[in-house]
């Protein structure tokens, strides 16, 4: 019988993104992503974010999108919760994303505090593009 050993694990505890204020609906701003060491249905993991209003994932992907027409500057806090598949029991472990959108004039860059890998999402980068 197959057995669900090994919860999902990210890689880091918590993400950063920065991006401008100006992204519109369906924008991805990152790709979150975990491991999971079982086989089978219990290797398989679904994603869901809660705590954040204008952003939404994607739940086989891990892609973090826009889900309303735009962003006010500030921080977003949500957290991510990675979730295997197992019939008998499922392990969940979960992880905060936080997304830093912030208002940038074309000669000035944010400085901003680094929590785990920082992820950018540029004004000139190609819609759909994965950070």
């Amino acid at each position: 019988t197959n057995v669900n050993d090994f919860a999902p694990m990210f890689q880091f505890d918590s993400y950063s993104v920065n991006a401008e204020a100006s992204v519109s609906m369906n924008d991805v701003l990152a790709r979150i992503s975990a491991t999971d060491e079982d086989r089978g249905t219990e290797g398989d993991i679904h994603y869901e974010l809660s705590g954040s209003s204008g952003l939404g994932i994607d739940p086989i992907s891990g892609k973090i999108t826009v889900t309303s027409g735009s962003l006010k500057p500030g921080k977003i806090i949500a957290t991510v919760k990675a979730t295997d598949q197992g019939a008998d029991m499922q392990k969940r472990n979960s992880t905060e994303v936080v997304l830093t959108v912030n208002v940038v004039g074309p000669n000035t860059s944010p400085v901003l505090p680094v929590v785990g890998p920082t992820l950018e999402l540029y004004e000139s980068q190609e819609t759909g593009v994965v950070v």
